[in-house]
């Protein structure tokens, strides 16, 4: 199996070329990136860490028939995807209010939200792009009808999934970021689900697990991710 590069990559990932057309070789990098895309640095070992982890919920979701874009696994840093064309749509599941959510929904910051909140962003160039004002007005632009329908119901399986999945690991999903592509036809999760997707926190302490802690300049990012690591993989 051979992968030659392509210039596509996220900040935390490269994609390069498969053998097969219709399939992509996916490498994580030890980069990390801020939310707002204006800070980036490195942490030794995360790449290995979240590919081991997007993995186990990967496998862990198509076990409940949820469609992704995961073949296998090539190495400890690389996997092998399906070329999915992607929406310039990114879906955020929101279980806990955010300072944000706060403001527009008079909510408490932490509070859980009984019902999931789902929102989209525009996400052409990077995840984490203001929602935006008119999308109502631009959604049917960036995806049809059915594809968006078929988004928000899988967005919100997934949640449903991952939260107790990681809450009886001792971890609360505060929210997770998704992305979707469609393959031969097919509407499939083409993001990973890792500590740089989601906002996670400790169950029992509140400490973030999450790229969260880079943002706030927090400190222990290697040591966070490993014990997610580690309590998914059952290594803890």
């Amino acid at each position: 199996m051979t992968g030659k590069k392509d210039p596509m990559e996220d900040g935390t990932k490269k994609v390069m070329k498969h053998e097969s057309e219709d399939q992509l070789i996916q490498s994580f990098t030890d980069n990390i990136v801020s939310l707002d895309g204006k800070k980036n640095g490195k942490v030794k070992g995360k790449g290995p860490i979240n590919n081991a982890i997007a993995i186990h919920v990967f496998e862990y979701l198509e076990s409940y028939n949820i469609s992704t874009h995961f073949v296998n696994k090539i190495n400890d840093r690389d996997m092998q995807v399906k070329k999915t064309e992607l929406y310039p749509i990114v879906i955020k599941v929101h279980n806990v209010v955010t300072p944000a959510l706060k403001k527009r929904y008079k909510k408490e910051k932490g509070e859980e939200i009984e019902a999931q909140l789902i929102e989209f962003y525009y996400g052409k160039d990077r995840l984490f792009d203001p929602v935006s004002k008119n999308f109502s007005d631009q959604a049917f632009e960036l995806a049809g009808e059915d594809e968006l329908r078929v988004m928000t119901r899988e967005g919100y399986k997934i949640n449903a999934l991952v939260k107790p999945f990681f809450k009886r690991r001792n971890i609360d999903l505060a929210d997770i970021t998704l992305q979707f592509g469609k393959y031969r036809g097919r509407v499939m999760l083409s993001s990973e689900i890792t500590p740089d997707s989601c906002r996670l926190l400790d169950s029992s302490s509140g400490d973030p697990l999450s790229s969260e802690r880079f943002d706030k300049d927090m400190g222990n990012i290697s040591e966070s991710y490993r014990k997610v690591h580690n309590r998914l993989l059952g290594d803890e």
